[in-house]
């Protein structure tokens, strides 16, 4: 399977993504293959929209000096794109999808019936699509509960790094490096990172430039 396959999904995204042109005619055969596959639909649509959305703030970041800030933005961008080739590409992407929402809406519920916050409006929605779940993927319903009875809980029962490996067919993981950068790993070791200054009765930070005592410790 390739997403070729799933170009109609693609051309119909545009409708979904605020500020984007609505003026699409899909043709009788891109509906009819969508009508076919609603939960790959739904998932790689709604998958989409985010990173659509994660692109317009990177964007919005760099105009206005804040590129440091779009680490975190980037690394979810990429994980969009790891979940759309896993889903659409690996195994059935309809029953790939169902893992994806049951798994989400589980996830979902627990949170909520562990919160004081109680959203009884996405509650009540959450417990709908439970049962829809339950009652037409059973057998799905059940691998993902098991899963997540053993703390697995991705739908797809794999890491993340497994699952870079996999659809990229790569060794060296570039979601690593990536969560260097959103969890700011990489700020200490920077060699332009900061300096201590006293001033009087205080102490101040300089950006860009490296603290003495710091290349000291860097270098024992």
């Amino acid at each position: 399977m390739t997403l070729n396959e799933f170009e109609p999904f693609i051309n119909l995204l545009d409708i979904l993504v605020e500020s984007f042109s609505t003026e699409c005619q899909p043709s009788q055969e891109s509906l009819t293959k969508i009508l076919a596959k609603p939960y790959s639909f739904l998932v790689s649509a709604s998958l989409i929209r985010n990173s659509f959305s994660y692109a317009k703030a990177v964007m919005t970041l760099i105009k206005t000096g804040g590129a440091e800030a779009t680490a975190p933005l980037y690394r979810s961008i990429y994980e969009i794109l790891l979940e759309i080739k896993n889903l659409l590409e690996h195994g059935n992407s309809e029953e790939n999808s169902a893992k994806f929402v049951i798994n989400s809406a589980l996830d979902v519920e627990e949170f909520i019936g562990n919160s004081r916050f109680k959203f009884e409006e996405i509650f009540s929605w959450v417990k709908e699509v439970i049962k829809f779940n339950q009652d037409n993927y059973p057998d799905i319903y059940s691998q993902i509960e098991k899963q997540r009875k053993k703390k697995n809980f991705n739908w797809s029962n794999e890491s993340r790094s497994k699952v870079e490996r996999k659809v990229f067919d790569q060794k060296s993981s570039l979601y690593k490096v990536m969560s260097w950068e959103a969890h700011s790993l990489l700020t200490p070791v920077n060699p332009n990172n900061l300096k201590l200054i006293k001033d009087g009765e205080f102490c101040l930070l300089k950006f860009g430039s490296y603290d003495q005592y710091l290349r000291q410790i860097r270098q024992s």
